[in-house]
């Protein structure tokens, strides 16, 4: 962990996601660590507990779903990935 060049947790129990995210802020509390959080509650969780960035299971979904809207209109993949 001490060579990581960062961290990336995608755990989807919030509570396990913020016993890793503590973990390594114990080893490196300086790694950049991107976090897959639930909710907005969970996303203070990580926030108080030193993330570095946090992704909404939400935004992400609702991104996901846009794309398929905007592939099912025939919209071009340049195009779609403009937009997300």
């Amino acid at each position: 962990m001490s060579e990581a060049k960062a961290a990336i947790i995608t755990i989807s129990d919030p509570d396990v996601c913020n016993e890793v995210l503590a973990t390594i802020r114990e080893i490196n509390p300086n790694l950049p660590v991107s976090c897959r959080a639930r909710d907005l509650e969970h996303s203070s969780q990580l926030q108080e507990l030193g993330e570095t960035e946090i992704v909404l299971e939400t935004l992400e979904a609702s991104l996901q779903l846009g794309r398929t809207a905007l592939d099912y209109a025939t919209t071009q993949l340049d195009e779609i990935e403009k937009i997300a």
